[in-house]
């Protein structure tokens, strides 16, 4: 399987993804034409989510981007999710799985789901996790967490 950088990796994993998208010095993902959209009919920009997933689709109905079934309705609208999904609320990876399959459905009807990082996703990258709740740890656990970790640290330390 391939990230959506194009490099070998596990899709299924929130984190993974979005970090994918979130950096402009993403150097293996098209050029800066990338970044500029011209003539874009609407854009809703929605920020700090912090976890609270059924804010997150209530919002994103009441814009009409997303159906009861949580299909994209929006057409050819950008989404722009300007960070902060994480921390303080228990559903943060729900609410990051909603904003990828939104990606690719947003795309396919010619609109975009624009997901940025947000202080919060800084702070959960370089250890700052005190906000991070308990539910919101055991919602990314599984049964491989342990050696993942430890993966990860024998790598990077």
């Amino acid at each position: 399987m391939r990230t959506k950088t194009g490099q070998p990796g596990d899709d299924s994993n929130p984190l993974t993804r979005l970090r994918s998208h979130a950096s402009p010095f993403d150097t293996t993902r098209g050029s800066h034409e990338d970044a500029e959209w011209e003539n874009v009919e609407r854009i809703v920009a929605i920020g700090d989510i912090h976890g609270d997933y059924d804010n997150l689709v209530s919002v994103l109905q009441n814009a009409e981007l997303i159906d009861n079934k949580l299909r994209w309705i929006g057409g050819k609208a950008h989404l722009v999710q300007n960070g902060d999904i994480v921390d303080r609320g228990p559903e943060s990876r729900k609410a990051m799985g909603l904003l990828m399959k939104l990606e690719d459905k947003a795309e396919d009807a010619g609109g975009r789901v624009h997901v940025l990082i947000g202080n919060h996703e800084v702070m959960n990258v370089i250890g700052i996790l005190n906000l991070v709740s308990d539910e919101e740890y055991a919602a990314f656990r599984n049964r491989d967490s342990r050696k993942t970790r430890a993966k990860t640290f024998d790598r990077f330390y």
